[in-house]
């Protein structure tokens, strides 16, 4: 009976193991565009970080730089940061700023 409790207890242990490492693994795959700072909202902070980054003040992480890049030309640079003023004041950007990006998720292959 010790055996089976053992390695009833043992399993448990390898499951929420294997739950943590799966949590772990998908930290930082859902960003906002544009959301640079990961507060939840876009907002003028965002557009700050953008331009401290682009004169070396600071160093964007690899999701920082993606929710960055708004206008999605692989750079985030002060074209970013503009586009993300005209969207703190209201202004049309023809971007998906706000949108969330979920990297898990399968992209749609309809018919």
């Amino acid at each position: 009976m010790k055996s089976i409790n053992r390695m009833i207890a043992i399993l448990s242990v390898l499951v929420v193991l294997c739950l943590v490492s799966a949590v772990s693994a998908s930290a930082g795959s859902v960003y906002r565009i544009g959301d640079t700072d990961n507060s939840g909202s876009v907002n003028v902070r965002d557009a700050a970080l953008v331009q401290k980054s682009v004169v070396h003040l600071v160093e964007l992480n690899k999701t920082q730089k993606k929710a960055g890049d708004v206008n999605k030309d692989n750079r985030v640079n002060i074209h970013d940061a503009t586009i993300i003023q005209k969207y703190c004041a209201g202004r049309e950007t023809g971007c998906q700023i706000g949108k969330y990006v979920d990297e898990n998720e399968l992209p749609y292959v309809g018919a």
